[in-house]
């Protein structure tokens, strides 16, 4: 088994973070593209939060509702972290 860093949700976790980094720089600098990749940013991680909530309820790996409710819990509370925690801990089935 590995991580799920590969999955589409987990890289559109990771490219909102970086989005908003890039955004903040260039408003810091006062382009005006900043404000357009700022505008993008929270488009982004909605997308990522709603695919990671959807993710955690059809995931047929977490057995019991205590751990689906954890990871619930973690990815609503601490969005869009939450579910770049989740894909990278949640582990996939690798076919030989």
């Amino acid at each position: 088994m590995k991580n799920n860093t590969s999955h589409p949700a987990f890289i559109l976790g990771i490219l909102s973070y970086f989005l908003l980094i890039v955004g903040v720089g260039l408003k810091a600098n006062s382009f005006r593209a900043g404000y357009y990749v700022l505008a993008v940013v929270p488009i982004l991680g909605a997308v990522h939060w709603v695919w990671s909530l959807y993710s955690v309820i059809r995931d047929p790996q977490l057995k019991g509702t205590e751990s689906r409710v954890l990871w619930l819990l973690v990815v609503i509370i601490i969005a869009p972290l939450g579910g770049m925690m989740y894909f990278f801990m949640r582990r996939k089935r690798v076919s030989f």
